[in-house]
C-alpha cells in the first residue's frame, strides 16, 4: 500500500472481494526508510477510507511491515485467500509493468493474485475464465466459479492459447475480473498471464497451476505478517 492511484483502485477491488467472502480486509503498508509515522498513517487512512466507501461494512485491519514490499506480500500470501496488488495505468509503457512488484509475485505467491490497474472502468457484470488446459487449469476454473458466484454474476469460460490471447483479452475488457493460470518457473514474455497484466483489460486474477514449493522471502522462515497491499483474509 503506497497511496498511489493504482493502490487505491486495488484497495477498492480488494474491499469488494473481502465483503463478498465475508472476510476481513487487511491493508498492508511496507514502510520505507525515512518515512515518518504521520506519512505512514496518512497512507493507511486514505486506503481505509477508499475501502469503506467501496464496500460499506467490510472489516478493515491495518498492518505495517519493515520488510520490502515483495517480501511482505509473499509472506502475507501464505495465509491469505487472495492477494490484491495495484499496477500503474494502461497508458504507462510496458517496461513499467516489468519493473513492478505485481509481476514478481505472480508465480511465487501462496494464493491467487489479483492485479488491478488504474484507471479501470467496469462495463460488464461478468467474470471471464481463460483456460489453456482443462485438467491442468482446474484451480483456475474453481477460483473463477467461486468469484462469479460470490458476486452473483455470470461466468464466461474461454479457451486461450498463444494465438488467441488478444481475442480473449478483448472479450474480457470491462469485466469484473479475468481469471487465468500460470505455471511455476520464470515468467515468459509471451505467456497469457503476463500479457493480460500488461494489457489490463480488467482486474486480472492469476492462479498458480502447479504445486507451490516451500520458500521464504528471505531464504529463512521468519515470523509471518498476515497482511498485504490489499488482501482478503481466509474466508
Amino acid at each position: 500500500m503506497n497511496g498511489s492511484a493504482a493502490a487505491l483502485t486495488a484497495t477498492r477491488f480488494a474491499a469488494c472481494e473481502a465483503r463478498a467472502r465475508a472476510a476481513p480486509l487487511v491493508l498492508m503498508h511496507a514502510t520505507s526508510s525515512g518515512e515518518t509515522d504521520r506519512q505512514r498513517d496518512t497512507v493507511l487512512e486514505r486506503a481505509a477510507a477508499a475501502a469503506a466507501a467501496a464496500a460499506p461494512g467490510v472489516e478493515i485491519v491495518r498492518r505495517t511491515s519493515a520488510w520490502s514490499p515483495l517480501a511482505a506480500l509473499l509472506a502475507a500470501s501464505r495465509d491469505a485467500a487472495m492477494l490484491v496488488v495495484g499496477l500503474g495505468g494502461r497508458d504507462d509503457p510496458p517496461e513499467a509493468a516489468d519493473e513492478s512488484v505485481a509481476l514478481d509475485v505472480l508465480g511465487r505467491a501462496g494464493c491467487p493474485v489479483a492485479v488491478v490497474r488504474a484507471p479501470h472502468l467496469r462495463r460488464r457484470n461478468v467474470v471471464v475464465a481463460a483456460l489453456t488446459d482443462t485438467e491442468r487449469d482446474a484451480r483456475v476454473l474453481a477460483e473463477a466459479t467461486m468469484l462469479a458466484a460470490r458476486r452473483g454474476v455470470p461466468l464466461i469460460i474461454d479457451h486461450v492459447d498463444g494465438e488467441g490471447t488478444d481475442l480473449v483479452l478483448d472479450r474480457a475488457t470491462g469485466a469484473i475480473a479475468l481469471v487465468l493460470g500460470r505455471q511455476d518457473g520464470p515468467a515468459r514474455y509471451d505467456e497469457p498471464a503476463r500479457i493480460a497484466v500488461h494489457r489490463g483489460p480488467c482486474p486480472v486474477v492469476v492462479v498458480r497451476t502447479a504445486e507451490r514449493t516451500s520458500e521464504s522471502p528471505h531464504g529463512t522462515a521468519p515470523g509471518r505478517p498476515a497482511a498485504a497491499d490489499g488482501v482478503g483474509g481466509p474466508g
